[in-house]
């Protein structure tokens, strides 16, 4: 790959860098969400002692936290609206998302996603009454739930530009050897 297409591509990720510093060195404009200092502390050490036991890379130990919260939260009758918000207090005083940083528009934002998979639980419900595979179905929505709330809240630009950039980069020097296979195939194995 020629030094001018190799540019670009890095631009792209120090421009991505730059946003990330710019947001977090300017407080957020609008009414932000906080909770009580002495709280978050102790929400911190449980999820640290917590965590302690389940090694795992962090965006899946945030994940699990709202799967936690959202299978404690997702009742009957209950609306997106109703737990967005103590879901984003409960994930900052664990300090999975840093204190007064997340504005409270986030929270109607993240109230419609729950909304959707409330819909879609309720779907589920309807339709398999009886059925022991009702709880599977709940927890894999759950699931999904989760890591659309996790990427909402800490979806990580910085990450998907580097892989996107490192993709760039090693796409055409990358040879597979054996079988043939085609150009669509071969960009999943090198992403």
């Amino acid at each position: 790959m020629e030094e001018q297409e190799i540019v670009q591509p890095v631009r792209k990720l120090l421009e991505a860098y730059r946003r990330d510093l710019e947001k977090t060195a300017v407080k957020p404009e609008g009414p932000t969400i906080g909770v009580s200092n002495t709280v978050s502390t102790l929400a911190f050490l449980y999820e640290k002692v917590r965590n302690a036991v389940d090694i795992k890379e962090e965006h899946l130990l945030r994940k699990n936290a709202i799967h936690r919260f959202l299978s404690r939260r997702l009742v009957s009758g209950v609306t997106g609206s109703q737990i967005a918000k103590p879901l984003i207090q409960e994930m900052i005083r664990a300090r999975y998302l840093k204190n007064n940083a997340v504005l409270e528009k986030d929270a109607l934002d993240l109230a419609e996603i729950i909304d959707k998979y409330i819909y879609l639980m309720n779907v589920v419900a309807e339709n398999n009454n009886g059925s022991g595979l009702r709880e599977e179905l709940f927890d894999l929505v759950v699931d999904l739930a989760s890591c659309e709330v996790e990427e909402k809240l800490c979806g990580e630009e910085k990450q998907e530009i580097l892989a996107q950039v490192m993709y760039e980069v090693i796409h055409d020097d990358i040879t597979f050897r054996g079988e043939e296979i085609s150009d669509e195939e071969r960009d999943v194995q090198v992403f």
